[in-house]
């Protein structure tokens, strides 16, 4: 069977290069299989495995967070935010994010702030400050258009009909 040149890079190293058969991975726009003479193409990745199909050799199955797939005529590159072998997960380490996003999953948590940091650090990254302030900001915002008395009233941020009432 045909083969093509595949790498699986990261930021901080190249992860993996080599010949491969098939590379299977999830993007925005659903699962995609790319065999080798595969049309070019640009594609943004989801949190999931990636798996590629060696020569004569067992699969290659990494853990994907975010980043981008590129296929070309030279063969398909993986540029991966973050990236994970499937035989250097550390298991406990994996359990212990696990429990630490567990009270994050519930469905109690409505304060905007919470569920943005619950979100993104459930990840295993730091939460971003940008969110954050961003959250802050909006969250003061709000605080000032509540002067009129009507954002406490609805969770929305349109006023209700006929408001603000007619004076006179």
């Amino acid at each position: 069977m045909a083969t093509m040149q595949v790498q699986l890079v990261a930021p901080d190293r190249m992860v993996w290069s080599g010949e491969a058969e098939i590379v299977l991975a999830r993007t925005v726009d659903g699962e995609l299989g790319i065999l080798p003479r595969h049309a070019p193409l640009l594609g943004v990745l989801v949190e999931n495995p990636v798996t590629i199909r060696r020569p004569d050799e067992d699969a290659l199955v990494a853990a994907v967070h975010g980043g981008f797939l590129s296929v070309s005529a030279d063969g398909v590159d993986v540029l991966a935010e973050i990236v994970e072998l499937a035989d250097e997960i550390d298991v406990a380490r994996a359990r212990e994010a696990f429990e630490r996003t567990k009270p994050c999953n519930r469905p109690t948590t409505r304060r905007r702030r919470d569920r943005l940091t619950c979100n993104v650090t459930s990840r295993g990254l730091p939460a971003s400050h940008g969110h954050i302030a961003r959250a802050e900001r909006r969250a003061l915002r709000d605080r000032v258009a509540n002067r009129g008395g009507w954002l406490a009233a609805s969770r929305s941020r349109r006023p209700p009909r006929g408001w603000p009432p007619a004076r006179g």
